[in-house]
């Protein structure tokens, strides 16, 4: 809630949880169907990810690098955030800032 309330304080725009990536296709192995694998960001900006993670659990990181993969096989170009905590959520909204010349 927080990062949410600075981005709207900050006329950054960004949509929440709204972009679902499909990092990797179903499909079916050994005769047995496997679920796709979709990565859906907390905001999406126009060209950045903000990822709020206080206490991230076990999968994250992986579904974190599967996603890095996937936006550099697509040719993808976002400024990722990775905040997990209030100073690192301001820290993140003066970069945006920055790069959008806000």
């Amino acid at each position: 809630m927080y990062c949410y309330e600075q981005l709207k304080s900050n006329n950054i725009k960004a949509e929440y949880e709204k972009t679902k990536f499909e990092l990797i296709p179903a499909f079916t192995y050994d005769n047995r169907k496997v679920r796709k694998m979709t990565y859906t960001p907390d905001f999406v900006g126009k060209d950045f990810v903000i990822e709020c993670k206080g206490n991230p659990n076990d999968a994250f990181p992986l579904r974190w690098k599967i996603f890095k993969w996937y936006l550099y096989n697509n040719n993808i170009q976002y400024n990722l955030y990775l905040p997990r905590s209030k100073k690192q959520i301001d820290e993140t909204i003066e970069k945006i800032k920055s790069r959008q010349g806000i």
